[in-house]
């Protein structure tokens, strides 16, 4: 939130105000647009509260109201003094009164919008909480239902991988004891000539040999 003045007041028949005239007689008609410009400057800064306590801040004053730093003091010392009371300026800390109540007035007036649009948007997020929530369920149930129905698909794919995997395996397996059977059976073929009593004795031990003849 900005925490200084965009404008201020200045009421059109301020130049006839007793403490104007005393300042234009002072001054001139120049020393009264260095007092409006000084009030520019005052709204200008934080909390319009002008802080010329250091050195720089004050000659950066001086240079804009073209004057010297000490036509600057002169200049704030007649603003100040107790009989004109154009200004308040303490410590270094320049202020007027009407750019302090300007200043509270639209304070006030910022954290009223402020809180206005805070409920606002409070009361939006409600109303899209309120019409949302139905379809982020509805959603969330579609969502777990799509998730289940591919985690069990993917179960099946990974079960039949399996399965796949264990037939090819018994396949080879039985594959290979055909083989060393079918080897088996052809060495002993060819190195006995008495191979029916030896397929008798294969056949008693559980070797079937059958297709094979002596």
């Amino acid at each position: 939130m900005k925490n200084n003045l965009s404008f201020f007041g200045h009421d059109t028949d301020a130049l006839s105000h007793p403490k104007m005239q005393a300042l234009v007689a002072e001054y001139g008609m120049t020393g009264y647009g260095r007092f409006w410009a000084l009030n520019e400057a005052i709204g200008q800064s934080e909390e319009a509260r002008l802080n010329i306590s250091r050195k720089v801040n004050k000659l950066n004053l001086a240079n804009r109201l073209c004057m010297r730093p000490a036509e600057l003091d002169s200049f704030l010392g007649f603003l100040s003094d107790p009989e004109i009371d154009l200004i308040n300026y303490a410590e270094g800390i320049i202020t007027t009164d009407r750019t302090t109540e300007n200043y509270r007035m639209v304070k006030e007036k910022r954290e009223a919008d402020r809180e206005r649009k805070r409920a606002k948007r409070t009361e939006i997020e409600e109303e899209e909480i309120e019409i949302l929530e139905p379809v982020k369920v509805e959603y969330l149930s579609v969502r777990n239902s799509a998730l289940s129905m591919r985690k069990e698909q993917e179960s099946k794919a990974k079960q039949t991988k399996v399965n796949n995997k264990a037939a090819t395996a018994v396949a080879e397996h039985k594959n290979n004891l055909l083989a060393d059977t079918l080897g088996l059976e052809t060495a002993i073929q060819e190195a006995s000539p008495d191979f029916e009593v030896i397929k008798n004795e294969a056949r008693r031990i559980g070797i079937k040999l059958d297709h094979l003849s002596a």
